[in-house]
């Protein structure tokens, strides 16, 4: 008899060891499954970023090449028909008259400098002055100033 129940017990033991077994390996594949949706899922949204990036590249770069073509065909011409004709005015009568030689130039850069000087650097916040010493007995290192945190009033 209990042979019977010894064996019934072994034999329920390894049936519940079984159910237990498949239970686990059924919820890592479900585990699994997920996982694989949602990777696929990140790798998607990935692509599509790298691909936003990528266009968003490629348009500045087709903005610069239009940039750089407008400034070649619009800008440098104008530079240059300019130049050309300052050039060309420097050398007729009118031109050579009116023209001033770079030293005469220098020249009135040094009078208008003279006559208009430039401003002397002010510090209204007091950003350009030099810092106060310590009272005499003051601690090193801590702030002497009233109202702030922490801070004693000064004796007068």
């Amino acid at each position: 008899m209990w042979f019977k129940i010894g064996g019934f017990a072994l034999v329920a033991g390894l049936l519940g060891l079984l159910i237990w077994l498949y239970g686990g390996a059924r919820y890592h594949a479900g585990e699994a499954n997920e996982r694989t949706k949602w990777e696929g899922k990140v790798a998607e949204a990935n692509a599509a970023q790298l691909k936003g990036y990528q266009l968003g590249i490629a348009n500045q770069r087709q903005a610069e090449t239009v940039y750089q073509r407008t400034i070649e065909t619009k800008l440098v011409p104008v530079t240059r028909t300019i130049i050309e004709r300052a050039a060309a005015y420097a050398q007729t009568p009118d031109g050579q008259r009116v023209c001033l030689p770079p030293d005469r130039v220098l020249a009135l850069t040094q009078a208008r400098s003279a006559l208009f000087p430039a401003p002397a650097p002010t510090a209204p916040s007091g950003g350009g002055l030099a810092l106060r010493a310590d009272p005499p007995g003051a601690q090193p290192g801590r702030f002497n100033v009233v109202g702030a945190i922490g801070a004693e009033p000064r004796p007068r």
